[in-house]
């Protein structure tokens, strides 16, 4: 569930597309897209879970 929650708080859209925020080495914000079922899921378990 853990998992879950930290995906979800950093799941976002741009231009349509949907993509995780992670913060990387040095402060950095990297983007990354998401397959569209992936993004799916997070958001279904995010639904289960009451997140």
């Amino acid at each position: 569930m853990i998992l879950v929650v930290l995906l979800y708080h950093g799941l976002q859209e741009r231009r349509g597309i949907k993509h995780l925020r992670v913060h990387g080495k040095g402060s950095k914000i990297r983007l990354l897209h998401l397959h569209p079922v992936a993004a799916e899921h997070i958001s279904a378990a995010r639904s289960h879970y009451h997140c």
